[in-house]
């Protein structure tokens, strides 16, 4: 039987790499790529445990392009590309009409995925729990809630969910991308890096445009995608990440108030945006969210549409709490701290201590 895990995980590592090497590339337009085994029995309780509460922060699923990008697209490729090209860009702009910025019906198959596996790994969660669910104002985000929220009713129906639009959303932007952005949505090439790199978003196929490119070209393309989009998403310095502190303290002074039964939730779900995301997980100090530690992971496969991280709290009798923490709902780490290992159970935190850790950061 260990042996038989032993394998298993390492073809989801292994999986994990290729798919963060073949998809990252595509940076923040990567689709969300399930992970290997998201099943109720990859999540086995300690002996003596029992899931008492979830803490859920995740972006939202895949989308069309922000209104910005597919009009400035458009009118860049107008007269400056092949008639092929054109077509191709065209066709797409088409299909943005009255969605730009919303979900893609993939995007909503993500989240709806992840709300059901959620559901099936922590039925006690949802069976006889209160939800309590928050976005930002964004369609995308409250379309995805609604997505999610789909997915747990489909294994879990009746439970109560108490739902609004103010989540605190601290948005982190590199020096002089906002002043600089007049000229960069001028920029031709990157205009086409964003319409190649969302057709595999909307259900078409993935080189429905980059097909027109040379290989040569669209492979700078994406290189220049990338690196934009790491400078501007991971902070360089966890001075940078404190930006996401306040959300970091409602986390967990909500995580406080449930363990401590003064609010009656059992999983608190959160729905935001990629520059919220990333720089709560440099604070936190995730795997692979620390630029300054040396840790350098593609854009793609750190946080892909309907990227998420899951605080999952578990309590035995004696009233101790430990933490498993889930990025894009597989087993992840914070390497500054030393977890406690349970036999088929995998790595958890002491909760006492992990919330000292980050009530420091």
């Amino acid at each position: 039987m260990r042996f038989n895990r032993i394998i298993s995980l390492g073809l989801a590592l292994l999986w994990l790499f290729v798919a963060g090497v073949r998809l990252g590339a595509q940076a923040i337009y990567t689709p969300y790529p399930v992970p290997y085994g998201a099943d109720a029995s990859e999540l086995e309780s300690p002996e003596g445990y029992k899931v008492v509460y979830v803490s859920h922060f995740g972006r939202h699923g895949s989308r069309y392009l922000l209104k910005k990008y597919a009009k400035a697209g458009y009118e860049n490729c107008r007269n400056n590309v092949s008639d092929s090209l054109w077509l191709a860009v065209k066709t797409v702009y088409n299909l943005h009409s009255g969605k730009k910025g919303h979900l893609s019906a993939l995007g909503a198959r993500e989240q709806e995925g992840i709300g059901r596996r959620m559901a099936e790994r922590f039925p006690s969660i949802f069976a006889a729990g209160r939800i309590r669910a928050r976005t930002s104002m964004a369609n995308r985000c409250r379309e995805s809630l609604v997505s999610f929220l789909m997915g747990v009713e489909s294994v879990s129906p009746g439970f109560k969910t108490k739902i609004s639009s103010n989540l605190l959303i601290y948005s982190r932007y590199s020096r002089g991308v906002r002043n600089n952005e007049p000229a960069l949505l001028k920029d031709l090439r990157r205009s086409l890096w964003h319409y190649a790199s969302v057709p595999q978003l909307i259900d078409l196929d993935k080189d429905f445009i980059s097909r027109y490119l040379a290989a040569d070209e669209w492979q700078a393309m994406e290189a220049g995608g990338e690196a934009f989009y790491y400078g501007k998403l991971l902070p360089k310095s966890l001075k940078e990440a404190k930006i996401s502190r306040p959300v970091l303290r409602e986390i967990v002074s909500d995580a406080d108030a449930a363990l401590s039964g003064k609010r009656q939730y059992t999983a608190d779900l959160r729905f935001g945006h990629d520059s919220a995301l990333v720089p709560l997980c440099s604070l936190i100090g995730i795997q692979g969210f620390c630029p300054w530690e040396g840790q350098t992971l593609p854009v793609g496969s750190l946080v892909p549409m309907a990227a998420n991280i899951q605080l999952v709290f578990y309590r035995n009798d004696a009233g101790n709490v430990i933490v498993k923490i889930l990025h894009n709902e597989s087993e992840t780490s914070i390497p500054s701290l030393t977890p406690i290992e349970y036999k088929n159970s995998g790595q958890f935190y002491n909760w006492s201590e992990l919330r000292s850790y980050l009530l420091r950061r």
